[in-house]
């Protein structure tokens, strides 16, 4: 799939970066990121994402925010909790839920989300794993259509919700124009847009906001030319910060209320910086970063035997963009069950088992993880007289 020409306002796509990945879990084993921006309304987004049929697969059958049905007790992460009442609050305050008779969340997990307004409207949520739609229905009694956002529209073209609430998924759709114009014609007053932003980006992690299942890269100045063009009025808009969490890919974000409103009628605000300043900022402060991290990666001998435990996003930039794949890699550990057995840069993914450090089977464990690095190192942190524990972030 290659996108030349912008989904809102017809521009021609020029590119201004691209980023290697090596072992994207359940999409490929090479790939490389084009990332293209119209000179016209400021939007930046991938020009050759994957295709809707793989990425469909990766949500129905490997998602990160999938709970266990059958399980007898079953409690959501302290985290999206304290992103679900922030929101909750962020709607009540601008929007008011005493205007709200009914609410749609496209994709919306386990639907603990929508239990939360479920005393106060009519909820249903839109869901591509079987697995969420079962357990909101059995915790949280919420009824949700198992599939994706295309498939729910062509078979259910006439209700229509009040409030259509979106957290983190805008960034995932290729066609986000006419994903919104979609979404207007079975939503008859407000659009609650939650999404990562480039407005005020820490470069915590490098590359983080290139995601390979993000499309779109927002700030505020593109998401409402975006907005605008289909019909919304921004109502209001709040800079996330992640207080009191991790800042991990998903943030800063930004919250943000839409209304339905005629086209001629919007006045869009005129920004501090361009969305092409700050990304171009953004990257620079990346490859600053990821020098620094090959710093750390050369400290490792060649003929040690290195053990990298994680699979995911950023173990994938790591491979494709340092010389740590030239590093003498003889174990690859990952907790998750669905990835255990399958291939990661050549070798088998495998839990970690302390086994492998009595035996001497490994000589250095590199945590290639910024989400779960404090985790891992309270894991590794025992062993460390017996294997040399590499760790490439200070948290």
């Amino acid at each position: 799939m290659v996108i030349d020409k912008c989904d809102i306002c017809g521009g021609k796509i020029e590119e201004v970066f691209a980023l290697d990945f090596k072992s994207l879990f359940g999409l490929e084993d090479e790939y490389t990121q084009h990332i293209g921006m119209c000179p016209v309304c400021q939007s930046v987004f991938t020009m050759n994402p994957f295709d809707g049929e793989k990425l469909a697969n990766r949500y129905k059958n490997f998602s990160k925010y999938e709970f266990d049905s059958d399980a007898d007790f079953m409690d959501e992460d302290y985290d999206y909790k304290i992103r679900t009442a922030r929101q909750k609050r962020f709607i009540e305050r601008i929007i008011g839920l005493d205007n709200i008779e009914s609410m749609l969340e496209v994709g919306a997990a386990s639907g603990y989300n929508l239990s939360l307004y479920s005393d106060i409207c009519n909820v249903y949520g839109i869901e591509p794993s079987q697995v969420n739609c079962k357990s909101a229905k059995k915790y949280y009694g919420v009824d949700m259509f198992c599939g994706m956002f295309d498939e729910y529209i062509k078979t259910n073209p006439q209700e229509k919700f009040d409030l259509i609430f979106l957290s983190h998924v805008l960034e995932h759709i290729a066609n986000p124009c006419t994903f919104i114009r979609q979404c207007s014609e079975i939503n008859s007053k407000y659009i609650f847009i939650e999404v990562p932003t480039l407005d005020y980006k820490f470069v915590d992690e490098p590359f983080a906001m290139m995601f390979e299942e993000h499309i779109n890269m927002f700030t505020v100045e593109n998401l409402e030319v975006l907005m605008r063009e289909c019909g919304y009025k921004l109502i209001d808009v709040d800079m996330v910060m992640s207080i009191q969490q991790k800042i991990s890919t998903g943030f800063p974000a930004i919250s943000t209320a839409w209304v339905k409103c005629n086209k001629d009628e919007i006045k869009l605000h005129k920004p501090s910086f361009s969305s092409y300043e700050l990304f171009s900022r953004y990257i620079e402060m990346s490859q600053k970063e990821m020098q620094r991290i090959q710093s750390i990666i050369d400290t490792i001998e060649n003929d040690k035997k290195l053990a990298v435990w994680g699979t995911g996003h950023h173990a994938s930039i790591l491979m494709a963009n340092t010389d740590l794949c030239d590093k003498n890699i003889v174990r690859i550990y990952d907790s998750d069950l669905k990835k255990q057995g399958e291939l990661f840069a050549g070798v088998k993914i495998q839990p970690f088992t302390e086994d492998d450090i009595i035996e001497k089977n490994v000589d250095v464990i590199l945590l290639a993880t910024y989400s779960s690095q404090e985790a891992l190192v309270r894991v590794t942190e025992k062993y460390a007289s017996d294997v040399r524990i590499v760790t490439l972030y200070d948290l």
